[in-house]
């Protein structure tokens, strides 16, 4: 049972870093090695804050949640970071900076979601 319980678990996981892969790779492009966000920041920042909540949560749901403590705080976190940047007005070089930090973070939870991350 708990062998099916942690595939159940593992399947969340790898969509949970699929719908993040998905913002990262649908709302950018990449120009001479560069990655820029495609149209506004401002789109890719508040999508990325909208999926980076939605996955803690659904990874916070899980059974074995505790063991993917590392991923569910990262993407609180980016979240909780993202919704207060997205509540202020700043400027277009903020909102780059914004986007090329909030991007690495989650490239770098992507990867622990679809590979082994920090869990078992």
């Amino acid at each position: 049972r708990s062998r099916g319980v942690k595939e159940f678990d593992q399947s969340i996981l790898r969509m949970s870093g699929d719908l993040l892969d998905l913002v990262n790779e649908s709302m950018t492009y990449t120009r001479q090695g560069d990655i820029y966000p495609v149209g506004p920041a401002r789109a890719y920042l508040v999508g990325a804050q909208v999926v980076a909540g939605g996955a803690a949560q659904e990874i916070s749901q899980l059974v074995f949640a505790e063991s993917y403590g590392c991923q569910i705080a990262d993407l609180g976190d980016i979240n909780s970071e993202l919704l207060a940047f997205n509540r202020r007005s700043s400027s277009e070089s903020e909102k780059r900076e914004m986007f090329a930090d909030t991007y690495g973070r989650l490239e770098v939870v992507i990867s622990e979601l679809q590979g082994p991350g920090c869990g078992y």
